[in-house]
């Protein structure tokens, strides 16, 4: 016969064979409650909300209808190719997906009796991607650099660009500089004059407005060197005049100067000297020319 065990209590078969002889037996019957599955996300993630690739979300079922004195297993399905389900077994855990997207997590809850929850719950989780970051630093003609002298405008090129999971692109971004010298912009492809020699990382962080995503600095090295403070002397017969004889020498003392601890004035600088009439320019540090007419 069909018998309805949904009531906990004690069930009595009565039993009597052709001759009337009776017997009975009895058993309590003790109903084991299912378990119903739900679970929250912090940070709290609908279709609607994200969180950005590489930050880990909890999952959290200890809102699911409890059992009380009943230990229960949680099956989390995470949906993430990357690891074997179900990826825990416990009421509550952090997890981070391997890459963006969206992922239909999704809970059952089995108690110790083995009673499964009738439902399972699910969730969609996004992961948005992080912006694609990089520049370049260009002098005045577009070439890529790493060095350059002071007093001379240098251009920092943007080439970061943030397209979320879906594959579509978004322009409204933040861009966070830090140059070498401590000064700071925010423009997309800012052009710095910089008036001092210094040397050091130049760092940019990106950030997409809409999601708040950002990708973590990127380094490139840039030196700004000295300018020569050029001056030069004349000398003639050993004494400084800018008056000479025809046909006599005149030596000019180049007193050229310039950082010391970056550059040394005896071998890392090249010179072109021009004499102010027809001749010949000279290389030389300390030249001397003699003068026809």
């Amino acid at each position: 016969p069909d018998i309805d065990l949904s009531k906990e209590g004690t069930y009595t078969l009565y039993e009597r064979d052709t001759k009337g002889c009776e017997q009975t037996a009895s058993v309590f019957i003790n109903v084991r409650q299912k378990p119903v599955a739900s679970f929250a996300t912090t940070p709290d993630n609908t279709f609607d909300d994200f969180v950005c690739f590489g930050e880990s979300i909890n999952f959290d079922a200890s809102d699911a209808s409890p059992l009380d004195g009943v230990k229960e297993v949680f099956n989390w399905n995470m949906k993430d190719l990357s690891v074997a389900n179900p990826a825990s077994t416990e009421e509550s855990f952090d997890f981070t997906f391997s890459a963006p997207g969206e992922y239909m997590v999704e809970l059952s809850v089995v108690s110790e009796f083995g009673c499964a929850s009738d439902n399972t719950a699910s969730k969609v989780v996004a992961v948005q991607t992080l912006p694609t970051i990089d520049f370049n630093i260009k002098d005045a003609d577009g070439n890529i650099i790493d060095t350059s002298c002071e007093r001379e405008d240098l251009t920092f090129e943007n080439l970061s660009t943030y397209i979320d999971y879906k594959g579509d692109r978004d322009d409204v971004n933040t861009s966070s500089w830090n140059f070498q010298d401590g000064s700071t912009s925010i423009d997309f492809s800012p052009v710095m004059p910089y008036v001092n020699s210094s040397s050091g990382d130049v760092s940019l962080v990106f950030t997409n407005d809409e999601t708040g995503c950002t990708n973590v600095a990127v380094l490139k090295p840039l030196t700004i060197l000295e300018k020569p403070d050029v001056s030069f002397t004349a000398m003639v017969v050993g004494t400084p005049s800018y008056e000479v004889c025809q046909g006599l020498p005149i030596d000019f003392i180049n007193g050229t100067t310039i950082d010391s601890n970056v550059v040394d004035v005896t071998s890392d600088l090249s010179y072109e000297w021009d004499f102010g009439d027809s001749s010949p320019t000279s290389d030389l540090r300390d030249p001397t020319k003699i003068y026809a007419d």
